[in-house]
């Protein structure tokens, strides 16, 4: 994890983003050291939600989530809250009335341009930006980096450098 993260500070990056599958799973104890380090190292980061079979285990993780690491000086916030990452399959899971009732004192940076999501969670991103028309992505980016700053949310514009598909045989 020291490693990783010299070779991030060396790139001009300064947080990591961990998966994390629930409580009890491998994740979770990799989450703990990545807290522990970066607590050390001075290194914000924090997780991504992947999975969440129902309204109740969506609450209790994301409370657990906060309450257990959000507290730390490495946990990235905003305005003094913890944000988690939420990504797909569990914002499409849910309706944005279950994220807005379970996000309590964190930001969910919520993988959606739905704005409704942004508005539920505080804040939205994309995961995957790589497969789009770099023009039309630009001009997504743009429109919600407006619509962000108009409703009071964040809006984390996911980069990819370096990415190269051109390989790809479509």
């Amino acid at each position: 994890i020291r490693k990783h993260i010299e070779w991030a500070r060396g790139s001009g990056v300064d947080g990591f983003i961990a998966s994390w599958w629930g409580r009890g799973d491998l994740t979770d104890q990799a989450t703990r050291a990545l807290v522990g380090i970066a607590e050390k190292e001075k290194f914000q980061v924090s997780a991504y939600l992947e999975d969440a079979k129902d309204e109740r285990q969506l609450s209790d993780d994301i409370a657990f989530l906060a309450r257990e690491y959000g507290s730390s000086p490495a946990w990235l916030k905003v305005d003094g809250r913890p944000v988690i990452f939420v990504y797909v399959r569990v914002a499409m899971k849910f309706p944005p009335a279950s994220f807005a009732k379970a996000r309590g004192n964190a930001v969910l940076v919520m993988d959606s341009f739905d704005l409704s999501m942004g508005r539920a969670g505080g804040a939205m991103h994309t995961y995957n930006p790589v497969f789009d028309d770099p023009e039309r992505l630009r001009r997504s980016y743009e429109a919600l980096r407006v619509a962000s700053s108009v409703h009071g949310l964040v809006f984390a514009a996911t980069v990819t450098p370096g990415f190269d598909n051109s390989y790809v045989d479509p």
